[in-house]
């Protein structure tokens, strides 16, 4: 695992921490895996930030054998995957349902004919985003602070201090004692990849030898 997406994330999430004041957050997986949840949370309590790990899916199978010990029936699965279980039995990983509308799906299948002289062709079609969902996935999260406006916003110490909100869409004034204002655009999707993935047909055609 490359650290260095984790790293910057923690970093993010420990500024906005700082910024609103709080001291409790929840690590949403929207993208990461387990161990990379595991890992900023990690390094976020060692700054003194209480965290909270929650993994959402539209899965209700993978819910109940998250929640469960052992396979029991189910095949196919490594059991180098089971260690989720203690951490969500132990309460240090939280699962939660969300709507399947939000969650693109995906479908494939892999067809293989056989040539002759050993030879195989495989054709592998692929539809992402079967159901053609259109739900936000990725918003701005711009927040400006003395660094970006030194003439409006005033610095503050982040262990020490609260810092004070500037409004949205105003006019900072450094004399008021403002220390952060969200970015113009905070919380809004600014381009087509900020959204699903539009309903996608491809087709992978090869030769095994």
């Amino acid at each position: 695992m490359n650290p260095r997406p984790a790293i910057e994330a923690a970093l993010v999430l420990a500024l906005l921490a700082a910024l609103a004041g709080q001291l409790a957050w929840g690590i949403a997986s929207d993208g990461m895996t387990n161990d990379e949840v595991l890992y900023i949370s990690a390094l976020m309590e060692e700054w003194g930030l209480v965290t909270q790990r929650v993994h959402m899916t539209d899965s209700s199978s993978a819910i109940v054998h998250a929640s469960r010990l052992g396979l029991g029936g189910l095949r196919h699965m490594e059991v180098r995957y089971l260690w989720v279980q203690n951490e969500v039995r132990n309460g240090r990983v939280t699962i939660k349902k969300i709507p399947g509308s939000t969650n693109a799906t995906d479908l494939a299948a892999t067809l293989t004919f056989k040539a002759g002289g050993g030879i195989q062709i495989y054709v592998n079609p692929l539809v992402q985003n079967v159901f053609n969902n259109h739900a936000v996935i990725t918003v701005d999260t711009s927040v400006y602070t003395n660094r970006d406006r030194p003439d409006n916003l005033a610095p503050f110490n982040p262990f020490t201090y609260k810092p004070k909100e500037c409004p949205q869409h105003t006019t900072c004034n450094l004399a008021d004692g403002y220390n952060w204002q969200k970015g113009e655009n905070f919380g809004k999707p600014m381009q087509p990849s900020d959204y699903q993935t539009p309903r996608t047909f491809m087709l992978n055609v090869g030769v095994r030898f």
